[in-house]
């Protein structure tokens, strides 16, 4: 009766003996080239007056202001023979979370009303996303990319007078 107690000790430390952990392990390589700057910005900073506004234009929800024109001239181009594409990415306050520009709050400031970006061809290009692609043609030469811009109603609320000032940054991708 007494070897029931050693049994169940062989037993158990037989188990302790018997479990084992794999491990398998690789590499992964990074590479890549760092060259020139494709193209330059002609101006770093780039103002854009979007006028003075009626608030009466804006006549309910959604409804939008006149759009205004703006560039982002490219100087010192490579074209590496007509491959060279550029396009423009903008980020900046939407704390509405709808991708238009925020207008800041606070004394002496509009309400009711944020910035809207527009590709070349008028339709709305949200923050954080990456514009049609334009194709660098010239080496050595400029580029000009066209956006448009204007105002539009945040809510069914009348929208107030004020400053109606917004800032992006914009980010310009080579492919």
């Amino acid at each position: 009766m007494k070897l029931l107690p050693v049994i169940h000790l062989l037993f158990a430390m037989s188990l302790s003996f018997t479990s084992y952990t794999m491990a398998a392990g690789g590499q992964i390589n990074f590479t890549g080239t760092l060259e020139e700057s494709q193209c330059t910005p002609i101006d770093s900073t780039i103002i854009v007056s979007l006028g003075r506004i009626g608030v009466d234009t804006f006549t309910g929800l959604a409804s939008t202001s006149e759009k205004r024109a703006f560039d982002i001239a490219l100087k010192d181009c490579t074209s590496n023979g007509g491959s060279l594409k550029v396009s423009v990415t903008f980020t900046g306050s939407d704390g509405n979370t709808n991708d238009y520009l925020d207008i800041p709050t606070g004394l002496g400031n509009a309400t009711g009303v944020e910035i809207v970006l527009y590709d070349a061809d008028q339709g709305v290009l949200p923050l954080r996303q990456e514009s049609d692609q334009v194709i660098v043609s010239e080496a050595g030469g400029n580029l000009t990319l066209s956006f448009f811009a204007g105002y539009r109603q945040t809510s069914v609320e009348q929208v107030t007078p004020g400053r109606a000032n917004g800032i992006v940054a914009f980010t310009l991708t080579f492919l």
